[in-house]
């Protein structure tokens, strides 16, 4: 069952999209079968994807913590973002990313063509960071990631300094 700003959100993507299929006459979009979930956690606002080497939109997910602590007007950016992701991969038959061709799509749709947003996720309470160390300053990790480094599979190195990432004890 959703929310009534989930089901907002829903509207306004499914008209979104229907308003640009529409608009560059994309044949075989179906704006119905698009998977909307509300299941993203960490710093990542909104996700979209394709179906990988047809790029048929299969699903676009929404941070559902940061929506509701900032409200639909001020997530709508976000909405016009993940679907002019959807939008420009399938007009261009390639993966868009944040290139020249998705930032005209985007601003197209009425956002800003930002590729990130500048949302306070702390406002995100189900996630918990651990600190890091390396030689130049302290990360913060996710749980997902700290258990990843705990395991032994993998080991992260610092981006500036190339150290490999210790644990900070508290």
């Amino acid at each position: 069952m959703l929310t009534s700003i989930q089901q907002q959100v829903v509207n306004f993507t499914k008209q979104l999209l229907n308003d640009a299929v529409k608009y560059y006459k994309l044949e075989g979009f179906d704006v119905d079968s698009i998977d909307i979930k509300f299941d993203l956690k960490g710093k990542v606002a909104g996700q979209a994807v394709n179906y990988k080497y047809s790029f048929r939109p299969i699903k676009i997910r929404y941070h559902n913590d940061i929506l509701n602590h900032y409200g639909f007007d001020d997530y709508k950016n976000t909405i016009i973002h993940e679907c002019a992701h959807l939008i420009a991969d399938y007009t261009y038959k390639s993966n868009c990313n944040h290139n020249r061709y998705w930032e005209y799509v985007c601003k197209f749709m009425g956002g800003t063509g930002e590729r990130c947003h500048n949302y306070d996720v702390s406002v995100n309470t189900r996630v918990t960071y651990h600190s890091y160390q390396c030689n130049c300053r302290v990360h913060s990790v996710s749980t997902r990631l700290h258990n990843i480094i705990t395991s032994g599979k993998k080991g992260y190195r610092c981006k500036s300094c190339g150290c490999e990432l210790k644990y900070k004890s508290s």
